[in-house]
């Protein structure tokens, strides 16, 4: 950093101390003039010009003004840098940049700026210690933008559409304005579903049936039967003690119908349903206009013993390891067959005929817990017996 230091040579001082050899502080002019607040030894001038000092003891006692010095305030010429990306930077660190474009001082105050127009380039600094340096030689820039949208061709992701925020929400390289990911005739810039399937038809929004909830119930339009109107919502179930399913919220102005096993249960349309078999139960819900609901989840119900007469029905061994054996006594008149369910609810052997004292292999299983259920001819559930397999 450049500096001033002025030996003092006249040193006439008007009066005198009373005390011996004074402490002394200084004043510095610049052409003449007070400079304001410049009270040091060492003065840092930020421009050209006659700089002069005068010392002042501690009775406030002044002395002649020094000799004048001349100081030439010089800041470097910067050299303009024209880099990859349309940029031009200045070749000097500096406090200040005043960039110039076709000789008029732009907005841009920056090292580097980005080129938005074609033109000649010319820059102007201000060092770190203030001075202000000569105009730059010009730097002549051509500008390419079809769009008028201040990004260069060779840098514009879509080049004659303008798009000044450059979006490309998939990153191929193409600007979403003049790019259709999803070939379905929507730029992706209007297309509200940019990844619908090939060949799919779609609305002016870009979306398809199955992306699309006009009524903003949960239920896409390729599955609501009313796609202008709200469906009711989806029923979430509940068990009583007694066997009885019902749902945790009863809407009104809705018709029921259950499903078991994912089947229609005829003339099952109130809001309880009793359970007589085991099995997976779903409801779906249907309002005044005809709208349905969504199915409800499935809810599994495995029923362990559903009439007093079936505590005749048993089997052994239980914990079981190879085999059981199954007894009923000779007097039960019941044509019954019997299922494994799993734990999750997953049939492992379904309707096999039973006789009394008949055995039954289970060394195909796996170590763990598993019901056995016992039906009637009409499906109707006679006993569930709990095993662990060993």
């Amino acid at each position: 950093m450049n500096k001033i230091f002025l030996k003092i040579i006249s040193f006439l001082i008007i009066c005198y101390s009373a005390h011996g050899q004074a402490n002394y502080t200084f004043q510095w002019y610049k052409n003449g003039s007070e400079i304001k607040g410049a009270t040091n030894a060492n003065y840092f001038p930020t421009e050209s010009g006659w700089y002069s000092v005068r010392t002042i003891n501690q009775n406030s006692c002044l002395s002649d003004k020094s000799e004048e010095i001349y100081y030439q305030c010089i800041a470097e010429t910067p050299i303009i840098i024209q880099s990859s990306g349309f940029k031009l930077s200045s070749s000097v660190e500096a406090k200040k940049y005043i960039w110039f474009l076709n000789n008029t001082i732009s907005s841009d105050t920056s090292k580097s700026i980005k080129i938005k127009k074609a033109g000649s380039y010319r820059l102007k600094i201000i060092n770190l210690n203030g001075c202000e340096s000569e105009l730059s030689a010009e730097s002549v820039v051509s500008f390419n933008d079809q769009d008028s949208d201040s990004i260069e061709d060779s840098e514009d992701n879509c080049p004659k559409v303008a798009n000044p925020d450059q979006k490309d929400w998939d990153k191929d390289g193409i600007g979403d304005v003049c790019d259709d990911s999803d070939g379905d005739l929507i730029n992706d810039d209007l297309d509200l579903c940019p990844n619908t399937n090939p060949n799919t038809k779609v609305d002016s929004h870009g979306c398809a049936d199955n992306q699309r909830d006009s009524d903003s119930d949960g239920i896409t339009d390729d599955i609501d039967n009313c796609p202008a109107l709200k469906n009711p919502a989806k029923p979430e179930l509940i068990l009583t003690n007694s066997y009885e399913l019902t749902l945790k919220t009863i809407p009104t102005n809705c018709t029921y119908q259950w499903f078991m096993e994912n089947k229609l249960i005829p003339n099952e349309n109130s809001s309880k349903l009793f359970i007589k078999t085991n099995g997976n139960y779903s409801l779906q819900l249907t309002d005044t206009d005809g709208c349905k609901s969504l199915v409800s989840a499935i809810f599994q119900i495995i029923i362990l013993a559903n009439t007093e007469e079936s505590k005749d029905l048993s089997i052994y061994p239980n914990p079981v390891n190879n085999q059981i054996k199954v007894k009923m006594p000779s007097e039960l008149k019941l044509a019954l067959s019997m299922t494994i369910i799993d734990n999750l609810g997953k049939t492992l052997l379904k309707s096999i005929p039973i006789a009394n004292e008949q055995l039954i292999s289970l060394e195909w299983l796996s170590q763990g817990s598993y019901y056995l259920v016992f039906t009637k001819l009409d499906g109707e559930t006679y006993k569930t017996i709990k095993i662990k397999k060993e």
